[in-house]
Order: C-alpha cells, then structure tokens, then sequence
C-alpha cells in the first residue's frame, strides 16, 4: 500500500511538470525576453515619444505613434534585446514595448518593407527580420536611425504629412532624408 501511494505521488508530480512545460512552450513564443531597463524613444523631428495607441489595448496591429511623452507611461518604454548578429558582426535588436512585451514589427503583410510601410505592434516572433532593427549612430551627436534587418535601405520615420500633432505615424522610409528619421533614446549606449 505504502509502494502505491509512493507511485501515485511520483505520477502526478510528472504529470503537473509536463502540465507545466507543455503550457509554457505555448505560451512564450507571444513573450518577448527582455533585459535591462526601458528606454524612451525621442523623434529628433518633434521631441515627441515613440508610443504605443493603447485604444486597442495592445492587439496585434496597432499603430506606432508620435506623442507628447506622458511621465512614466509604460506606452512609450521600450527594450532593446540584442537578437542577432550577421557575418559581418552587424548587431540587431528587437524593440520591445514594455507595457505589452510585443515587438516594433515592419508590416509586410502586403508585400516588401517600402516607403509608408506600417510600423506597428506585434507579437515578437523568432527569426523574423521585419522586426529586427540595426541602430545607426548619425549626426547631430546622439541621434540615431533604426534601420529594418528586412529593407536595410529603409528606416523609421515619421510620417510628416498631417504637421506635427500628437498621433503622427511611424512608417518605413528610405534612409537618411531628414530630422523626421532621426531618434533619440532616453539612456542607452
């Protein structure tokens, strides 16, 4: 009787680990790693913060923004996780929001990263170059451009169009035509 009881116990001490591999294995694609501390991201353009529209509550797809920067609002933190390094010793990070551990992602739903691509939230997704994003240092001192691993021809860049209200879109452009493609962050390098 003791034996069965030994057995039963080992049994279902098995079965709540596989239980709890198999859930986590589920899960942690959706979850990006990250270390360190946030960061804001500063338009060089505006001084407006890189922000996540949170109407959407943090859905797959939502809109990466310029915003007034709002105290500590974790919409408008990021991490940067060192995800890759190519032959030629190029590092490239995810951008990871810190109040919904999803990725900056290049929307390539509809083809190739080109001019006004989409740059929105998604869940972070391994291997995948249209949220990889290489940090270019560039003039004036401490701005930098965040170029996509998927188009590395293209960066991000604010969408200029409608002035420069709250709300103003972060698209893919190509590289290096002005201050509307130049960041800053808060403390990092």
């Amino acid at each position: 009787m003791g034996r069965s009881k030994r057995m039963a116990a080992i049994l279902g001490a098995l079965v709540m680990a596989m239980t709890t591999v198999v859930v986590a294995s589920t899960v942690a694609p959706a979850q990006a790693v990250v270390v360190g501390v946030p960061d804001r991201i500063y338009s060089y353009y505006n001084s407006k913060c890189m922000d996540v529209d949170s109407s959407r509550g943090g859905a797959n797809g939502s809109k990466i923004q310029l915003w007034e920067c709002i105290g500590s609002a974790s919409n408008q933190q990021w991490y940067l996780t060192h995800v890759y390094t190519s032959g030629d010793g190029i590092r490239y990070y995810n951008v990871v929001s810190r109040a919904y551990f999803k990725c900056l992602d290049a929307d390539v739903s509809s083809g190739p990263v080109s001019y006004g691509t989409k740059v929105q939230l998604w869940d972070c997704l391994p291997g995948a170059s249209n949220q990889r994003w290489r940090i270019d240092d560039r003039a004036p001192a401490g701005t930098r451009w965040l170029r996509s691993h998927a188009n590395t021809g293209f960066v991000m860049d604010a969408d200029t169009s409608r002035g420069s209200v709250n709300g103003m879109k972060i698209q893919m452009w190509a590289c290096c035509a002005g201050g509307n493609n130049k960041l800053f962050f808060s403390s990092i390098f």
